[in-house]
């Protein structure tokens, strides 16, 4: 038994040796099969100077059985704004990596650009290089640099104006106080990060062009990141100031994009939208409680649930409007338009009278009923709907011999965001003329105008 124990003992150490012993990968010193990249390049959409980057990241692979070396990997620019992170350690260059057969090798790249006090956006280009034994393969590295503001204050000094010359970047929410106006130029660019507002207690006038349209964006426009919905929190207008105008504007990436609060007891126009493209908003497009809205040639599409909603009374008017709800990534259960005289909004019960407008509008989408109506009280609730095309089934509110009802607009294509009425289309033709002379693209009208916020 004692030489047994022994036995056992010798074999066990045996094995843990032989275990221990095992030859690493023989490296290929020959012709081998040239490493590959998952990525050509790696492109870094606009990037802000002052502010670290997002991470991109490429695998380098070995096709061959066994290892290869890389002598050596590193920037082309040793200035170059671009580090690089190896195996999860951040370097500027390595050295006899080894690479075993069939492997793969994680790297990653950031970048800091210092600011240059400029208006102007800068390209940077640089390589990631990598030494093998008889080639040097490299990675493209691209980046679009541009300054930028950024507007860190709460409130805003009274009677602001933001140009078209550098970005704005509004790290928290910021306020335009009662009796203030802010002016936003042609062309401007507004970021918002996580949770950020622009909220207007006094006047916004957001004026751009067709060809210069004011944008309101997400943070990160990189990847999905320009499709997604709920960055930030969006434009929210509450006090009793009049007059805020938005023309010519883009707004996406928000939970609400136009969020209007502004009670009072007269029906003049709080916030005039005309020209305005709004999508890929979590919550609502449009969301008025106890306001007066006027909405000109304006489209609202990819909203997570409404996409105008008028609530607790107020005046609203939408004119010349599409809005189309086929956002798949989110899940519906409200129509796309809605009106209540009633709603409870922070725990506080909010009614008045309610008068709502939709001409030369459609509205379209996947829900059978796009069109809801809520009356809950006894104040004064009307409705004047004509020459829309809308999918609801026969409803005595908005009874009109003009209106089409759960008729197919025949859009160019809805997939592409394309809500041109074909040359068939019902909405050809069957608008009232309204005064409004142009479509949102620009394109003239003619005395029968088109349904919709597009002219075929």
């Amino acid at each position: 038994m004692r030489f047994l124990g022994k036995y056992i003992c010798l074999l066990i150490l045996l094995t843990l040796c032989i275990v221990s012993c095992k030859p690493q990968d023989e490296i290929l010193t020959g012709n081998p099969k040239p490493v590959t990249f998952s990525e050509d390049a790696i492109v870094f959409d606009t990037v802000f100077t002052a502010l670290t980057t997002t991470t991109e990241y490429f695998f380098v692979r070995n096709p061959n059985k066994n290892a290869v070396l890389i002598k050596s990997v590193h920037l082309g620019n040793p200035t170059s704004p671009y580090s690089v992170i190896i195996s999860g350690r951040p370097m500027t260059s390595a050295k006899n990596i080894e690479l075993r057969g069939g492997d793969s090798l994680l790297i990653m790249v950031k970048m800091d650009i210092p600011a240059r006090d400029s208006s102007k956006a800068f390209v940077l280009y640089d390589s990631l290089m990598f030494d093998m034994q008889d080639t040097i393969p490299n990675i493209k590295l691209l980046a679009w640099g541009q300054d930028a503001v950024f507007v860190k204050e709460k409130q805003l000094s009274c009677n602001q104006t933001w140009t078209a010359e550098k970005p704005y970047i509004l790290f928290d929410s910021v306020i335009v106080s009662e009796n203030c106006q802010l002016t936003i130029e042609k062309g401007a660019k507004i970021y918002a990060y996580n949770n950020a507002a622009l909220v207007v207690n006094g006047t916004l006038k957001a004026n751009g062009t067709i060809s210069e349209p004011i944008q309101f964006m997400g943070f990160r426009q990189d990847g999905d990141y320009r499709e997604a919905s709920g960055l930030w929190t969006g434009l929210s207008f509450r006090g009793s100031n009049k007059g805020s105008l938005l023309n010519f504007v883009q707004i996406r990436n928000a939970t609400n994009a136009i969020f209007i609060d502004s009670p009072d007891n007269d029906s003049e126009t709080d916030v005039t939208i005309q020209n305005t493209i709004i999508q890929y908003a979590r919550q609502s497009g449009i969301l008025g409680i106890e306001s007066d809205i006027h909405a000109i040639n304006t489209r609202i599409t990819q909203c997570g649930e409404f996409y105008f909603a008028g609530l607790g009374g107020g005046n609203y008017r939408l004119w010349h409007c599409t809005l189309v709800g086929t956002y798949y990534l989110l899940q519906r259960e409200n129509g796309a338009l809605l009106f209540s005289d009633y709603v409870k909004f922070n725990s506080v019960d909010r009614e008045n009278n309610l008068f709502c407008e939709v001409k030369n509008t459609v509205v379209w989408g996947t829900l059978a009923n796009e069109v809801d109506f809520v009356q809950n009280t006894n104040y004064t609730f009307t409705q004047d709907f004509s020459h829309n095309l809308l999918k609801t089934p026969a409803n005595a509110l908005i009874y009109n011999a003009t209106n089409l009802l759960s008729i197919d607009p025949d859009f160019a294509s809805i997939t592409q965001l394309n809500f041109l009425p074909q040359e068939a289309s019902p909405l050809v033709n069957a608008g009232e003329n309204l005064g409004v002379t142009s479509d949102l693209k620009g394109k003239l009208r003619d005395s029968k105008p088109d349904i919709g916020a597009y002219e075929k």
